[in-house]
């Protein structure tokens, strides 16, 4: 019996297949078998998944007579002979020693599942990659930690992926997941099968999956989105009639989120998408009814939400529209930063978060117009970061003494100004960004590849 089954659904994604499961290949777990479930591949991707399974006995290739993620993973469930079962999506990647650490600590503690993190992550023209690590779905004195998931609801809010773990074989053969068309949202009946029926789970604190984000074949604009939600909810709901309050409260609130989450990429893909109206009311009119029962309220979400939701429960057009209105100031500080581009060079000032995010945006839009980073942090200097060399302030101004200078950060911002101003770099090449990390406008460069440039200015 193999220690871990690793089931990965595939549709027409050659251009990604090699490294994913190479990636899988290379686990230094090596007691694994391998579930290609492909859906009718028509790219090259079957071929290619044949070279690697002549090569290596682990894999098996499994063909799959519906389009459907929740039936191709039903379908890897059943044949599945591991002791656990994880699932990596095809796009994506994993790190060596994900299977070997959760394996490990699920024998260690009986769990029906354990997960670890995942991390957002895009290719650059660097040749390097971008990464943001996901917060964990538990509190930090909860990690490492035996939990009980069936008596914790507000997993349902903050644990939402289902790749990023293994379960136990036993204990995923009762679960279904429902079997409609496509590959969007089928994975929620997943999670509340398993979270609201485990007894033992296990949370780390080590990123061990990559979720890619520059595929441009993701459904993450399909406008069947929201019909997709309202067959998913649908299908939650046969599960959710013995559950408490608490879980029903949660379930909405997982709803909501879902749905605001489509308005944001709605008004980001540029348009509003009128075929989609009939699930869009739907929805809302299930979410006024959590509203009018207390299972949504204003004490149950936070109030810029809550805000959202009132301008959803009065028309749908005016969430896509308050959506609208705020990536339309977040792309027009991008095109003030590009204009900067198109005539200095620039190097940013600080490496967190806020840093690489502000260099990887930049990088997919314009190539090349950072040069560099700098920051005060001597255990950074001469290394890289995303292909760009960190300098001391000392060695960049010296260097790039023309530059602007970008901070990109949240705190000690006019300490780093005067300093900057102390080293001879004058007050107007130094500039702020202190922008969150958001995740829809690194898609807006793939997005304007894919459909069109028209579409960011409707």
């Amino acid at each position: 019996m193999p220690k871990v089954t690793v089931i990965m659904p595939s549709l027409n994604v050659v251009k990604y297949i090699a490294s994913c499961i190479e990636s899988v290949l290379a686990q230094t777990l090596r007691d694994i078998e391998i579930l290609v479930i492909d859906a009718g591949s028509d790219d090259g991707t079957i071929e290619l998944l044949q070279k690697y399974a002549a090569l290596d006995t682990r894999i098996q290739i499994i063909h799959s007579d519906q389009r459907s993620y929740g039936y191709q993973i039903n379908l890897g469930i059943a044949r599945a002979q591991g002791e656990y079962i994880g699932i990596v999506e095809t796009d994506d990647m994993i790190e060596p020693a994900m299977y070997s650490t959760l394996y490990h600590t699920a024998v260690e503690t009986d769990a029906d599942y354990v997960k670890g993190r995942a991390a957002l992550f895009m290719e650059l023209a660097t040749g390097t990659e971008w990464r943001q690590p996901i917060g964990s779905p538990v509190n930090a004195d909860m990690t490492g930690r035996v939990v009980c998931p069936r008596i914790m609801p507000e997993l349902l809010i903050s644990d939402i992926y289902l790749w990023t773990g293994i379960y136990k074989s036993k204990f995923v053969k009762q679960i279904n997941l429902n079997e409609t068309p496509g590959a969007a949202f089928q994975d929620q009946g997943f999670l509340f099968q398993t979270i609201s029926s485990a007894d033992r789970a296990v949370y780390l604190d080590g990123t061990f999956y990559l979720y890619r984000q520059d595929n441009s074949g993701s459904s993450i604009y399909n406008q069947k989105a929201f019909h997709y939600l309202v067959e998913e909810y649908a299908y939650i709901e046969k599960f959710l009639a013995d559950k408490t309050g608490e879980w029903k409260s949660v379930y909405y609130q997982r709803m909501l989120n879902q749905c605001l989450g489509r308005f944001r990429t709605m008004a980001v893909s540029g348009g509003f998408w009128k075929e989609a109206v009939t699930d869009m009311e739907i929805l809302r009119a299930r979410l006024g009814e959590a509203v009018k029962n207390g299972m949504i309220s204003s004490l149950t979400i936070d109030d810029g939400k809550w805000n959202i939701l009132q301008l959803y429960l009065r028309k749908s057009e005016d969430v896509y529209f308050y959506y609208k209105e705020e990536y339309r100031k977040k792309i027009y500080i991008i095109s003030q930063f590009l204009e900067i581009g198109a005539h200095c060079q620039m190097i940013v000032f600080g490496c967190g978060r806020i840093g690489k995010y502000f260099h990887a945006l930049l990088e997919r839009e314009k190539p090349g117009v950072i040069i560099a980073f700098c920051d005060n942090n001597r255990k950074l200097w001469d290394s890289e970061i995303q292909g760009r060399t960190v300098l001391s302030p000392e060695d960049a101004v010296k260097k790039y003494p023309d530059a602007m200078y970008v901070i990109a950060n949240l705190r000690n911002t006019e300490s780093i100004k005067q300093q900057m101003q102390v080293l001879g770099i004058k007050k107007k090449h130094i500039c702020l960004f202190q922008e969150m990390p958001d995740i829809l406008l690194l898609h807006r460069n793939t997005e304007k590849k894919s459909v069109g440039k028209e579409r960011w200015h409707n």
